[in-house]
């Protein structure tokens, strides 16, 4: 499940349409698509064929906050390896982050990440500026008893953490799109340069999800940047997005070696 959040964002695009547009996602955007009381449950899982093993949970809740004096959307997000899947990959992830609730600008970014062998925290400060944006950043690695610092000044960009780039998405005038057209945004990883990432527009289909419901919506890929053992360039990433109002993500899935992990929304038929 980690994977999967960390793969969506740490991705470079592929032109797919002679026609398409390159759109640069602005800093400030309107809160369009997020409320606060939303709370949403997914499921995620492996399949191969017919088989299905189930992999993790993940629970996101969104309410009214105020941050630096700032009002604000805080968004409390858990991860955690379930059943079977605990046996070879355990994982309980923490999130907390602090929207600007007017321009869902990034203003805070909590992780505590719990693994097998590792333990760490993340905490992110962001300050947008009229031409980019300042973060200071700390991480301490309980495992080793570090503690490490990031302090740096983007200019013409907005980097962002992963969950707050997963919301603004979900903001997008994604209606307007034509396939093949990309929308770049900014990603935040600890110590790193700013990580350009992009979705590309495929198609609007019907998907039907594990548990039966079927909901239309948009198809995006990602082609993931970066090599690793579940995933790798040769394999993208995709999402489907609802059409309806709330542009919930609804499903996730990457090609493994050996058949999919997938990522569905819990929806009440």
């Amino acid at each position: 499940m980690k994977r999967v959040i960390i793969y969506i964002t740490a991705i470079l695009c592929i032109s797919s349409s002679a026609n398409a547009k390159d759109i640069t996602s602005a800093c400030a955007m309107s809160p369009s698509a997020i409320t606060a009381g939303e709370s949403l449950k997914y499921e995620a899982f492996f399949q191969w064929g017919a088989l299905y093993i189930d992999g993790a949970d993940l629970e996101t809740t969104v309410t009214n906050s105020s941050h630096r004096g700032i009002n604000s959307y805080k968004i409390f997000a858990t991860a955690q390896t379930i059943k079977t899947a605990k046996t070879f990959y355990q994982l309980k992830d923490t999130f907390s982050v602090e929207v600007d609730a007017r321009t869902m600008e990034p203003l805070y970014y909590f992780e505590h990440d719990v693994e097998r062998k590792w333990e760490c925290y993340y905490y992110y400060n962001f300050f947008p500026l009229p031409d980019g944006m300042s973060v200071d950043a700390r991480k301490e690695v309980v495992s080793s008893n570090e503690t490490l610092t990031h302090v740096q000044t983007y200019k013409e960009c907005c980097p962002m953490d992963v969950l707050t780039l997963l919301y603004r998405i979900r903001c997008f005038d994604i209606e307007s799109l034509k396939t093949g057209d990309k929308i770049w945004f900014d990603n935040y990883m600890f110590g790193g340069d700013n990580l350009p990432a992009c979705i590309t527009y495929i198609k609007t289909e019907k998907i039907k999800l594990r548990r039966g419901a079927e909901v239309e919506a948009m198809k995006f890929q990602f082609s993931t940047a970066v090599e690793g053992t579940l995933f790798s360039k040769k394999n993208p990433v995709y999402i489907w997005i609802e059409t309806a109002p709330a542009h919930r993500i609804v499903h996730a899935e990457s090609k493994l070696t050996i058949g999919y992990v997938k990522m569905d929304l819990l929806i009440n038929n």
